[in-house]
């Protein structure tokens, strides 16, 4: 069996600064842990020590409430994907403008809609208060089931949530490498019989400043009208 002196040290480093969940990820571990390792151990351990992480990621997520200061957050990167219209995008595309980021795809039965459309509206709640800023503001969807979110579906699935909504896709690797740099989780599950499968991922809508550094995040469900007054906020603080 693990040693207790190994589980307090896998438990102590993946609650370090988020004292509120240790006892989340203790009681995970022991459940785990209660049988003996077998061999092949090490790459469930890895795993387990995964999901472990990401229960504390999550559980921390929704006591933020939805936005969090960038301070020493590293978040985004290089990238190369593809648009709806088969143009080549890459971090550097949108030089002078915030972007709103989300990581999803076309076949997802509720969160994604909700928090695309949750999008549409603060954008739509932007151009009307302040459309001078809305403009600054490049709304991107990335999927994260690049097997059948091929550009074409893409680009029937975003214009319903806003009509300069741009949808990424990309192969394997270039996805899987985006959604690292960004922190997304995501997994695609086993098909069922006729082939449908759901995708695990992350639900959150990063703010990406023009410099392509982080600004905030919204998780799912978040308000429009909370959305669209930060987004405010962060514009102007930004532009001076």
């Amino acid at each position: 069996m693990l040693s207790q002196k190994g589980l307090r040290g896998i438990s102590i480093l993946l609650s370090k600064r988020i004292d509120s969940t240790k006892i989340k990820v203790m009681t995970v571990m022991k459940r785990l842990f209660s049988a003996p390792v077998l061999v092949g151990g090490l790459a469930a351990l890895a795993a387990i020590a995964l999901a472990a992480f990401v229960l504390v990621y999550q559980t921390r997520q929704q006591e933020l409430g939805g936005a969090a200061s960038s301070a020493n957050v590293q978040i985004g990167g290089a990238f190369e994907m593809q648009d709806q219209f088969g143009n080549t995008v890459t971090q550097a595309s949108f030089p002078d403008k915030f972007k709103l980021v989300y990581f999803g795809y076309s076949f997802c039965p509720d969160v994604c809609p909700t928090d695309l459309y949750i999008l549409g509206q603060a954008m739509a709640s932007l151009e009307e208060t302040a459309p001078e800023l809305a403009n600054q503001v490049q709304p991107v969807f990335v999927t994260v089931d690049p097997g059948r979110d091929r550009p074409e579906v893409l680009k029937e699935f975003v214009v319903n949530f806003h009509d300069r909504m741009i949808g990424l896709s990309g192969d394997d690797q270039a996805t899987a490498s985006m959604a690292k740099a960004y922190r997304i989780y995501y997994n695609l599950n086993e098909p069922d019989a006729d082939g449908d499968y759901l995708v695990d991922h992350s639900a959150l809508t990063y703010l990406m400043g023009p410099d392509g550094l982080y600004r905030t995040h919204f998780g799912h469900g978040s308000d429009p009208e909370k959305m669209a007054e930060t987004i405010r906020k962060i514009i102007r603080a930004d532009r001076g």
